[in-house]
């Protein structure tokens, strides 16, 4: 056997790294609080699969590691995933205290991190994955019926498109529409929207804190008929709180 400067064989050596290293997925028990030991290996896997929102503890954790956490939803509920607030977690340079998963059942999600220290970067592999959402409206004395209505999610960015299939019936010069998450600042977006039964630009402005946007005619943000049909068809990528 191969001897080392600190003495190890490398039998042993190969040993050590074979316990570092993780030689498969550890299967986590569901349950409202999920334990993960990941052992001080340099790239633990584990998978779950999960029927609720949980807090996920992590113990064990290697400064330098690398990991997955490979997530399967067996719920037609949303489910939301609370990071162990024994690290500082951060996404995309923020920092994070919780995600939120679609509510999409049978669906397989990744979740990757790396550590440093005691800060936990994340990357939460849920992008591309459009869910239904239903805007509320006001402004109508009967709303708009929407015809496609869906959201994805990809970390603080949302990108949601909405189109009228039937236009509502205004009962004064506003309009509101929810949007499927909280705006973390506002902006304008141009759109198109109905006024009176004719199609025209408009602006759709997200709202700081809220998921409320306010919808517009023209460049000058003016009022919308008092009467008649209206609506508005959009698609917009807007930053979450």
């Amino acid at each position: 056997m191969q001897s080392i400067s600190n003495g190890d064989t490398g039998l042993a050596v190969r040993g050590k790294l074979n316990k570092e290293l993780a030689d498969g997925f550890t299967t986590l028990s569901d349950g409202s609080t999920v334990a993960w030991d990941c052992d001080n290996k340099k790239n633990p896997l584990a998978k779950l699969t999960s029927t609720q929102s949980f807090t996920i503890n992590m113990t064990n954790v290697q400064s330098g590691a690398s990991g997955v956490l490979k997530l399967t939803t067996n719920t037609a509920s949303a489910i939301t995933i609370t990071l162990d607030t024994d690290f500082t977690n951060k996404s995309q340079n923020a920092t994070v205290t919780t995600h939120t998963f679609p509510a999409l059942t049978a669906q397989e999600y990744f979740l990757y991190f790396v550590v440093d220290g005691t800060t936990i970067e994340w990357a939460f592999g849920d992008g591309g994955v459009y869910q239904v959402w239903i805007p509320t409206w006001t402004g109508f004395s009967t709303p708009p019926t929407s015809g496609v209505a869906r959201y994805s999610l990809e970390g603080k960015r949302c990108h949601c498109h909405q189109n009228n299939s039937v236009f509502g019936t205004s009962n004064g010069g506003s309009c509101t529409v929810t949007l499927p998450f909280a705006a973390n600042f506002g902006q304008h977006y141009p759109i198109i929207v109905a006024d009176n039964n004719v199609l025209v630009y408009g602006q759709l402005r997200t709202q700081n804190g809220s998921n409320v946007a306010l919808i517009t005619v023209g460049a000058a943000l003016g009022s919308f008929t008092g009467s008649g049909n209206k609506g508005a068809n959009f698609s917009i990528v807007y930053e979450i709180q």
